[in-house]
């Protein structure tokens, strides 16, 4: 009982907190987290490019040469992806963990805003609606991201476990600890709440524009929601739980597109 009050209290005096006032040292602080943020981003990708190329190294001594035609292989290629984009996503949660303990002087679930939910009936109608908005895609058979679910028909059914697991728990949870998690609480030490909710969630929705135009305009509803999920939820609890719930959902979808629908 005492936990729980002493959670409240802690949402309560985060939600009184006043809005910063944006001075032009915050605002130089503010812009700086911003560029640190986008190194961060940077140097995950280069990670990720590196574990890339070392399997394409190792197919070319293995293969004696066959380098090419080898990673047009749906298996191999399918690896590829997935471990590329695990070690993505594991570096993402790293960066986002590690400067959200040193933004906090240790203390990890401050830094992260790690607090109790607030206002769980509005989370759970907001996770509805963006569930019912899938849905309604679903219906009317659209799929943003044809060459996926191309790629789930020809790879090996063992490959679709892992890559489930990545796109549906391990990805959202990445991402979630990185943009909503450290960046979200170190922005609004400095900048009011609507800027940081637009910084984060443009900024979470630019590491996407390589999947397509289509992909990315079905994509802003739930950058939308899952943003506002975060400020009314008054926790990072909170956009973890709704982002695992969209992406394992659309991971459902995916497979039926792939193989009941065929599209």
């Amino acid at each position: 009982m005492a936990a729980i009050q002493e959670g409240a209290a802690a949402a309560a005096t985060e939600a009184a907190l006043p809005e910063p006032q944006v001075v032009p040292r915050a605002r130089r602080a503010a812009w700086k987290l911003l560029a640190w943020a986008l190194l961060w981003v940077v140097l995950a990708s280069l990670g990720s490019f590196i574990v890339s190329l070392a399997f394409g190294l190792v197919l070319y001594f293995t293969e004696d040469g066959y380098v090419l035609e080898a990673l047009q292989e749906p298996d191999i290629g399918g690896t590829n992806i997935i471990l590329s984009t695990l070690i993505l996503m594991l570096l993402l949660s790293w960066f986002g963990l590690r400067n959200a303990r040193r933004a906090a002087d240790g203390d990890l679930r401050e830094g992260l805003g790690w607090l109790p939910l607030r206002n769980r009936r509005q989370l759970a109608l907001m996770t509805a609606a963006l569930l019912v908005y899938g849905l309604v895609l679903s219906f009317l058979n659209v799929n943003p991201y044809p060459e996926l679910t191309g790629q789930m028909r020809a790879v090996n059914p063992l490959l679709l476990v892992p890559g489930a697991l990545l796109v549906g728990v391990i990805g959202p949870i990445a991402e979630e600890l990185f943009f909503r998690g450290w960046l979200w609480t170190a922005l609004r030490k400095y900048w009011s709440v609507p800027r940081t909710m637009l910084a984060t969630g443009l900024f979470w929705y630019a590491i996407h524009f390589t999947h397509g135009l289509l992909y990315m305009a079905i994509l802003l509803p739930a950058i939308v929601v899952i943003t506002l999920v975060r400020q009314v939820g008054g926790s990072l609890r909170a956009s973890i739980l709704v982002h695992v719930i969209y992406n394992s959902y659309c991971v459902v979808c995916w497979l039926v597109m792939a193989f009941v629908l065929q599209i």
